[in-house]
């Protein structure tokens, strides 16, 4: 049942990325963006659980970041992908560099989660 609407959903931004693709963006403003919803959503997923489950919430909104950051990465990836097919390299490059970005904080973040239980 949930996959279909995975598929659907990737299309739908594969669909979006190509009618943004032809109108020239700046890739400040391109990168910016996508940073900005990235926190903007973490925070909010983090103070609605907060507000709503108090202090219990609190792994809560840790799984719930997580799986929006895995869905960010996951459009980040698409996006990247079909700005390299549209030969939009500017683009394309500075998806992958904020992929590249998040990919290196993840590998950290774990690295340091994993040896501080040591």
């Amino acid at each position: 049942m949930i996959i279909p609407l995975i598929i659907i959903v990737i299309i739908y931004l594969i669909h979006l990325t190509n009618k943004k693709a032809k109108v020239k963006v700046d890739t400040t403003k391109h990168s910016i963006i996508r940073i900005a919803v990235l926190i903007v959503a973490i925070l909010l997923i983090v103070l609605l659980l907060y507000i709503f489950e108090g202090r219990s919430g609190m792994l809560g909104a840790f799984y719930g970041s997580y799986y929006f950051f895995g869905a960010w990465l996951f459009y980040l990836l698409v996006e990247t992908i079909s700005f390299y097919i549209l030969k939009q390299n500017k683009l394309a490059q500075s998806s992958l560099l904020l992929l590249l970005i998040s990919a290196f904080i993840v590998g950290m973040g774990t690295f340091v989660f994993f040896n501080s239980l040591h």
